[in-house]
């Protein structure tokens, strides 16, 4: 299924959608208790959401 993305939808594009896992971990792990969120924390998921956002949203 792996490759079948990367062929309907480019290796770039896969890709952001793969970055997502980051996000899906942390709120897994806020989920489950862990209380070690700060402002770097916070800084840097909405950092890489917006990275991860204008990649999906290029149009070639």
């Amino acid at each position: 299924m792996y490759l079948m993305t990367q062929r309907t939808m480019g290796a770039s594009r896969n890709g952001s959608v793969f970055a997502f896992a980051p996000f899906i971990g942390a709120l897994l792990a806020i989920g489950l208790g862990d209380r070690n969120l700060g402002w770097g924390t916070a800084l840097g998921g909405a950092l890489m959401m917006v990275g991860v956002l204008m990649h999906l949203g290029e149009r070639y």
